[in-house]
């Protein structure tokens, strides 16, 4: 009899054991394990797994992130990095080295289990561009650096110019522009001009400026940036929303 109660005392307690053991084995990564696998993900030009880490709102479908994302880390890539802890346990500061020599203190948070990136994600004191890396890209300063021309484009939506330019020598560049929406309901058409250089961990604003109002003939503004070198950028384009659905088109020009 003593033997038996034995022998169910100690099965009770392998059952009792059992769900704490199945809960350890399912346990949620930490804030830092995530950060850290997506590190990893990058550093491997493991596209798929990056994109499943990280929350990035720049852009407008998965395949569209993808394809950037397939280009920037290529272009960027990662060797090593030392995460430092931030102000709280889902904010990091994180050194980043590469292999064309850049070194960057870049801030990053992990919210929801996934890395977070925005269109403000650099627009941080933490950010920092310790060292430029050597670009490969044969861009040269010209009077011209940027044309672009959109249209269809949604009254919400952020994209970026397909050219990439150099600036040097200067801190102040001029747009020629023009910007209308094809809405039958007369409306006032809003667009923020950025210069900017996109990384897969945000994207460093060189200077914007915003511009309202239906402009049909060239009009000219200007941007003033926050030095007078920077290399390797693209314009990126920021259309407001309006009272009422509507597309945006435009075609422009950016002048050194």
């Amino acid at each position: 009899m003593k033997k038996l109660l034995v022998t169910l005392m100690f099965g009770m307690l392998l059952l009792i054991n059992l769900p704490i053991s199945a809960g350890a084995s399912n346990k949620v990564a930490t804030e830092k394990e995530v950060l850290i696998n997506f590190l990893e993900a990058v550093k491997n030009e493991d596209i798929n797994v990056a994109v499943e880490l990280v929350n990035d709102n720049r852009f407008g479908s998965i395949e569209e992130q993808k394809q950037e994302y397939k280009y920037l880390l290529s272009k960027e890539k990662l060797t090593t990095y030392m995460i430092n802890e931030g102000n709280n346990n889902s904010e990091f500061i994180v050194d980043l080295n590469f292999d064309n020599g850049g070194i960057t203190k870049v801030p990053f948070k992990v919210l929801d289990n996934k890395v977070s990136i925005d269109f403000d994600s650099l627009q941080n004191k933490d950010f920092k561009v310790i060292q430029e890396g050597t670009q490969d890209m044969g861009i040269s300063a010209r009077h011209t650096l940027c044309d672009w021309y959109f249209s269809q484009r949604r009254h919400d939506s952020s994209f970026y110019s397909n050219c990439e330019f150099d600036i040097s020598g200067t801190s102040v560049v001029k747009l020629l522009l023009t910007q209308q929406t094809d809405s039958t309901i007369p409306q006032t058409p809003n667009v923020t001009y950025a210069i900017v250089k996109p990384h897969w961990y945000g994207d460093d604003v060189w200077g914007s400026v915003y511009v309202s109002g239906t402009k049909t003939s060239a009009y000219e503004t200007y941007i003033s940036g926050k030095n007078d070198s920077f290399k390797g950028a693209k314009m990126r384009f920021s259309v407001h929303s309006l009272p009422s659905p509507a597309y945006y088109e435009g075609v422009g020009s950016l002048v050194k």
